[in-house]
């Protein structure tokens, strides 16, 4: 593991920001900058969608059990 942050190699870089610059390694606490709300409002609004609602609802009217759909 190399002894500079990612701050320094983007410097030493141009500038230029680039994503997933540490790919799977730890992060330092001082270049952590997402909060849990926005980890909340990601994975509610991909499990609030439409198309399970409606698939759920259907099985319930077509005869389904409502534990199961």
């Amino acid at each position: 593991m190399s002894s500079f942050s990612s701050s320094e190699a983007q410097s030493k870089r141009g500038g230029t920001r680039i994503s997933e610059t540490r790919s799977i390694d730890y992060i330092p606490d001082n270049e952590r900058h997402g909060h849990l709300f926005s980890q909340f409002t990601l994975w509610f609004g991909g499990n609030l969608q439409i198309t399970a609602i409606v698939t759920g609802a259907l099985a319930v009217v077509l005869g389904g059990d409502v534990v199961w759909s």
